[in-house]
């Protein structure tokens, strides 16, 4: 599965190029070169983009090491045997939020707003707090699904132990959003064991569910449906 270089470009430090490669099927990119987790996807009109972090720890190495986000796009038909351009390296939890701590690029997800815009959701660690732990979520913003992004909160996250107010004792990690057809916003983040709902700008409840990771949430004929699995990674729609 060969790589074709999309632009020779003098790029920053940390970024690189965009290439395109051919995907026999899936995974859809499997030749380990890159390897992905938590994948996000976002149609753009034509456009799949499915918006990944970069898993690379070394062998031996009982621990995520993930220290950029990624991009993977596609007009194919049929994505799995489709024409693909990967854009590495689209930010870092440094490059975009001044608070953040470097590392940890977990799994993160860009939805579209009304005005057109793209909100980059990310749990990150804070590099100072006096929250027990120090997973917090940030939102940038972009005119485009491949950045680059901006801090659309400079003064810090929009969730933490701290905030909103009076807070809360669990880990905030892997925010999923989800538009309602009434242009009502939702963010759905946790930790095992416990998901937390909010509607922007916030009014905070709780449930105790056997879920963790990415929630992904969509609409289809009217009917709302919520993605997730439990603690063992099984998995169910409600």
């Amino acid at each position: 599965m060969g790589f074709k270089l999309l632009s020779s470009l003098l790029l920053p430090a940390l970024v690189r190029a965009a290439t395109t490669f051919t995907s026999t099927g899936n995974p859809i990119l499997a030749d380990g070169s890159y390897y992905s987790a938590d994948p996000a996807p976002l149609v753009v009109n034509n456009t799949l983009y499915i918006w990944a972090g970069r898993d690379e720890a070394p062998v031996g190495t009982n621990n995520f090491i993930m220290n950029e986000w990624q991009v993977f796009a596609t007009t194919s038909a049929n994505p799995a045997d489709g024409t693909w351009t990967h854009y590495p390296n689209v930010t870092r939890p440094r490059t975009v939020f001044a608070w953040a701590a470097t590392g940890t690029a977990y799994a993160a997800q860009v939805v579209q707003g009304a005005n057109g815009k793209f909100y980059l959701y990310a749990p990150v660690t804070q590099s100072s707090t006096s929250a027990s732990d120090k997973f917090a979520i940030g939102v940038a913003v972009a005119d485009s699904p491949t950045g680059p992004y901006t801090d659309a909160h400079p003064s810090g996250p929009i969730v933490s132990q701290l905030v909103p107010s009076p807070g809360n004792s669990i880990q905030n990690i892997d925010p999923s959003v989800f538009v309602d057809t009434d242009g009502k916003v939702y963010l759905y983040e946790g930790e095992p064991y416990i998901l937390i709902v909010a509607r922007l700008a916030f009014s905070l409840f709780c449930r105790n569910l056997r879920t963790a990771s990415r929630i992904p949430t969509c609409e289809r004929h009217g009917h709302n449906y919520l993605c997730c699995h439990d603690h063992h990674w099984s998995y169910g729609i409600l």
